[in-house]
């Protein structure tokens, strides 16, 4: 018995000498925030992209500075993911620490598509084919957003949540401005775009009525490409989407809490 004894000790003094030597396990990974930008070559912001952490199915927007956040990511290697009309998706892999900032700048190689356009001039006779009385539209896409100026109606995508609808009317003011960039777009003589893209991807609807003129336009993502009337077509997309997320009663709905892959 006191042999045993003799050895119990022997055996605690060992482990508690070797415990004095072993690391001291590690803490638990902490968070950190993301900021980056988009934007061309020239330093000129791409306002309005989706950037996703798909990971964390988690997803922004660029604002109108081209510059996105991601507050309260874990610690590690994570992925950055740009995909927007049909374009090919960019993906920059970055590592956040703990407790830190980590910054980065991206320019798609698609930039070039985003920089403005010059407004091609107001014809007379554009007017006339187009008048302002009775102009009104709807804007749709596959996921959910809509906007429609004829009911007063707004739906917000909340991507993995179920989508919201409100009542929302445009002002006189924010309805001119719409069917001015119409008709500087030539909307009437537009082409139907047509996507080479062979996945499925987001569908667009565009329709606009003036006097007894109807314009429907139906395109999946990346239907233009990069051409002039693309670009002035996403202009006009992207103005009716900063007038209606400008109004008190859009800023009032629920975010998305995550965003798409």
């Amino acid at each position: 018995m006191k042999n045993q004894l003799i050895s119990f000790s022997i055996l605690a003094g060992v482990c508690a000498v070797l415990q004095a030597f072993m690391p001291a396990a590690p803490a638990r990974a902490g968070t950190g925030t993301i900021r980056g930008t988009v934007s061309d070559s020239l330093g000129i912001p791409i306002v309005g992209i989706p950037v996703v952490l798909p990971d964390m199915r988690r997803g922004v927007g660029t604002d109108s500075l081209g510059r996105f956040t991601f507050l309260a990511v874990p610690a590690g290697r994570h992925a950055l993911r740009l995909h927007w009309l049909g374009c090919m998706p960019v993906t920059e892999s970055l590592t956040v620490a703990a407790d830190s900032v980590s910054a980065l700048r991206i320019v798609p190689p698609w930039a070039p598509w985003w920089t403005p356009v010059p407004s091609l001039p107001i014809r007379p006779e554009d007017r006339e084919r187009f008048p302002r009385k009775g102009f009104g539209f709807v804007f749709e896409t596959s996921r959910g957003e809509r906007v429609d100026t004829f009911k007063g109606l707004v739906t917000k995508d909340l991507v993995c949540d179920p989508d919201t609808t409100i009542a929302l009317m445009l002002t006189a003011a924010e309805t001119d401005s719409i069917y001015q960039k119409m008709l500087e777009i030539r909307l009437l003589e537009l082409l139907e775009p047509h996507s080479a893209a062979t996945q499925p991807d987001v569908t667009y609807h565009l329709s606009a009525q003036a006097g007894s003129t109807r314009r429907a336009l139906e395109w999946r993502a990346g239907g233009l490409g990069g051409t002039p009337d693309w670009r002035r077509l996403y202009q006009l997309i992207e103005l009716i989407r900063k007038l209606v997320q400008a109004r008190p009663e859009w800023r009032a709905l629920p975010a998305a809490r995550c965003g798409y892959m």
